[in-house]
Formats: structure tokens, C-alpha cells, sequence
């Protein structure tokens, strides 16, 4: 018998380390909102050499990050004439990025989203793949092209279209993380929630 409990503490003392320190899932989003589609994830979970813009956002816990068409997604309203020469012809990118404190079930309340639950590499991916799209000078810096309180505009790469739209870069953001989700024909936010909810992150 103490042979037996010897063997089952050393066991013990060998997997429960192990268990205390295994991986913890990072939580994410992908939020529809109106007519934007963002990324929205935890501001902590992000290694700041990989993705440095997040130092400007240190008073928020939140930030959600998404691509559009550079007139368009900077207008105050919604301008037909905007939308219709986006969709139209190739345009200029920018990157959205908006911080906030919520949870965001609490913050985009019954806005469509889905959640998913991501390694630390799938993770580190992601944010490998959204920070390469900021536009960067020869320097390496990035241009600011509009700002407000927890919100900043960056010129992006990248050309916006009828079929290069923000669903489109989620789509491309999310095969860069390392999941298996088609990018080609991703162009309206329902393309893009049916083609990611089977990854969707449940418990």
C-alpha cells in the first residue's frame, strides 16, 4: 500500500505542475457591425514586439482592428457615393483600430459575432498578419491618418474592392493564424460567418 501511494505522489508532484501551467486558450472575436467586420481581441494578449501599436491603447482592455476602403471607412456617415466607387475600383486601405474596456459581449451587446479560442502561436500569427498590413515608411513607421478618443485610422496595404472587402482581409487574417477557412469568394460578412463559425470556440 505504501509502495502504491509513493508511485501515485510522484505522480502527482510530475503532472501537477504540468496541469497548473498548461497553455490557457486566448479568446477572440470576429464582430459585425453595421457595415464594418472587425477582429476584436484582449489588449494584454498581445506581445508588444509583434504588434507595437498597441502601446498607444495601454488605458483600454480591448481593441478590435479592421481593414476597409480608405474614404469610405472614414467618413462620419455612410456616403452612397463612397460606397459605390469603393466597391467600383480599386482603392485606397486604411486600418481601423478601436480600443475599449468591455467585455465585448457587454460592448456590441446583440451585434452578430463569434468566438474563438486560439494557441499562443495561432495567436502570435494573427497578430504577425494584422501588423504587416499597417503601412510602414522606409523608417519602418506607420502613418496616422485620423484619430479619436480610443480610436486611431492607419494607412493600410493593400487595395480595397468588390472582391477585396474587410471580410476578405478577416478571411485572410484568420488563414494566416493558421486556420484552414477559404479566403476566395469572402466578400460579405455572411460568406464570412458561415465559412468561420465551424472553428467556433463553445464552451
Amino acid at each position: 500500500m505504501k509502495h502504491y501511494l509513493k508511485i501515485m505522489l510522484l505522480a502527482a508532484g510530475i503532472w501537477l505542475p504540468l496541469l497548473l501551467y498548461a497553455e490557457k486558450p486566448i479568446e477572440i472575436f470576429i464582430v459585425q457591425q453595421e457595415l464594418h467586420t472587425g477582429i476584436v481581441f484582449r489588449i494584454a494578449d498581445v506581445n508588444p514586439e509583434i504588434l507595437p501599436q498597441v502601446k498607444y491603447f495601454d488605458r483600454f482592455n480591448w481593441m478590435d482592428i479592421g481593414w476597409g476602403d480608405y474614404d469610405f471607412y472614414q467618413a462620419p456617415d455612410n456616403d452612397p457615393v463612397l460606397a459605390l466607387r469603393a466597391i467600383a475600383i480599386p482603392t485606397l486601405s486604411v486600418l481601423r483600430v478601436d480600443a475599449f474596456r468591455l467585455h465585448p459581449d457587454a460592448y456590441y451587446g446583440n451585434y452578430r459575432k463569434l468566438r474563438f479560442c486560439l494557441t499562443r502561436k495561432e495567436f502570435d500569427n494573427l497578430c504577425m498578419a494584422i501588423a504587416a498590413t499597417f503601412l510602414k515608411d522606409e523608417e519602418g513607421n506607420t502613418s496616422v491618418t485620423q484619430t479619436g478618443y480610443g480610436l486611431k485610422f492607419y494607412r493600410a496595404t493593400g487595395k480595397y474592392h468588390l472582391m477585396n472587402t474587410c471580410n476578405t482581409w478577416v478571411a485572410r487574417m484568420f488563414r494566416e493564424a493558421g486556420f484552414r477557412n477559404r479566403i476566395s469568394g469572402i466578400i460579405t460578412a455572411g460568406q464570412l460567418f458561415s465559412s468561420l463559425s465551424r472553428y467556433e470556440c463553445v464552451n
